[in-house]
């Protein structure tokens, strides 16, 4: 398996390609300049620079939130597909008060101790089956789908592959107790 971080430089690269992307996105008429930012990235880059950008647009209740001095849990069901970046784009990152941390979930056990899971493609199958035995509210799940199969299954945010856009299932969000910000919703396929 090739590593795609091979220099702090790309690290830094990627970041700037996907905050110009989310910037023009929310703020600017000319989607077409964000669609090409983020078409430079490879998908791996593309979907955790996004995974470490979208905390901010979502609110937990205080219930489903950590204790005040626990981090903000994104759980990689399986494996890490991004190979440390989404660690290192976090690393320095805080979102409600709280440090976040990534944690790749091999105990399947741990899933409801997660704020937000990333379901890769190759585990699809799998999150069905251990969704069914979970307490899902505040857990924020986050597939890479084209299917439309992962927001039909319960999922919340489902990262288009070819496209390369959110899809966003309001009905499952109020279902496990998030509220989405307007400004995720609007650069998004609502469903």
């Amino acid at each position: 398996m090739s590593h795609f971080i091979a220099q702090p430089s790309q690290l830094l690269r990627t970041t700037q390609m996907m905050v110009l992307a989310l910037v023009l996105l929310c703020c600017g008429p000319r989607r077409s300049i964000a669609a090409d930012a983020a078409a430079e990235l490879s998908l791996a880059e593309f979907q955790a620079v996004f995974l470490s950008k979208l905390l901010p647009y979502v609110s937990w209740s205080k219930e489903a939130l950590p204790a005040e001095d626990q981090p903000i849990v994104i759980g990689l069901l399986g494996r890490d597909p991004f190979e440390g970046l989404l660690q290192k784009l976090v690393e320095t990152q805080e979102t409600n008060g709280r440090r976040i941390t990534v944690r790749i979930l091999t105990d399947t056990n741990r899933l409801d101790r997660c704020n937000v899971v990333f379901v890769p493609p190759d585990k699809m199958e799998e999150w069905g089956r251990l969704k069914i035995d979970m307490d899902a509210r505040g857990v924020l799940a986050v597939g890479a789908d084209d299917t439309g199969a992962f927001l039909e299954g319960g999922g919340v945010f489902n990262l288009l592959t070819k496209e390369r856009k959110l899809e966003i299932s309001r009905r499952n969000a109020e279902k496990v107790g998030l509220k989405i910000g307007a400004k995720l919703l609007k650069i998004s396929k609502v469903l």
